[in-house]
Order: C-alpha cells, then sequence, then structure tokens
C-alpha cells in the first residue's frame, strides 16, 4: 500500500512538470479530481469507511465478500494475461532471477505471518 501511494505522488508529480522546451513561466494544466484519483480507490475507501462505521448490514457482508473473491480473481487473471512473454523472455536471466527470488521472499514472509497470527 505504502508502495502504491508513493507511485501516486510521483505521478502527480510528473503531471505537474514543465515539458522539455516550455516556458518556465507557463502553469500547468489543473486536471480534475477524478482523473487524479482512479475510482477504484475511491470506492474502496468508500466501502471501509462503511465498514468500519459498521453502516453496512451483516446480511450484506457475505456476499459482499463473494463479490470482492471474484474481483480479486479477475484482477489477478487481468495482470497474468498482461504478461508478453516476448519481452519476458528478452529481459534476461538475472532479471529473472531476482524477480523469482524476490516472489520466494514475499512467500516465505506471507506463510510466516500466516503461521505466526494463526490464520489458518
Amino acid at each position: 500500500m505504502f508502495c502504491a501511494a508513493i507511485a501516486h505522488g510521483q505521478s502527480l508529480a510528473a503531471t505537474r512538470a514543465v515539458p522539455v522546451g516550455a516556458s518556465v513561466v507557463a502553469r500547468p494544466q489543473r486536471l480534475p479530481i477524478h482523473k487524479l484519483i482512479p475510482w477504484f480507490i475511491i470506492g474502496f475507501v468508500v466501502f471501509a469507511l462503511l465498514r468500519s462505521l459498521g453502516l453496512l448490514p451483516q446480511a450484506l457482508l457475505a456476499p459482499l465478500a463473494f463479490v470482492t473473491t471474484i474481483f480479486t480473481v479477475l484482477s489477478m487473471a487481468a495482470l497474468g494475461l498482461g504478461v508478453d512473454l516476448r519481452v519476458l523472455s528478452r529481459v534476461g536471466g538475472r532479471a529473472t532471477l531476482v524477480v523469482t527470488l524476490s516472489l520466494l521472499l514475499l512467500l516465505g514472509v506471507s506463510i510466516a505471518l500466516i503461521r505466526g497470527l494463526g490464520v489458518v
């Protein structure tokens, strides 16, 4: 989540940067709020607030959990389908090794947290 906040901040800074060759006095255009913040972030915040304040009925929580699972599966599939294997094959062995090791580290930390917190 922290990395997403940093990336979002950097993208905002990039939209406000003065293009090469432009006058330094030129004022950057203001972007409307709906272009600065993705719709799913707004939805996430709204539902987190509703849930935290106890405004969602108990009967709605199970169906929402199911919908959340479906959306998570769809988003993971979209990420996987967006991978171009030709580009991936040109990256090289070193980059592939680093990515593989980072994924194994992430897996190890996840399993340790699950067992340590007694989730499963």
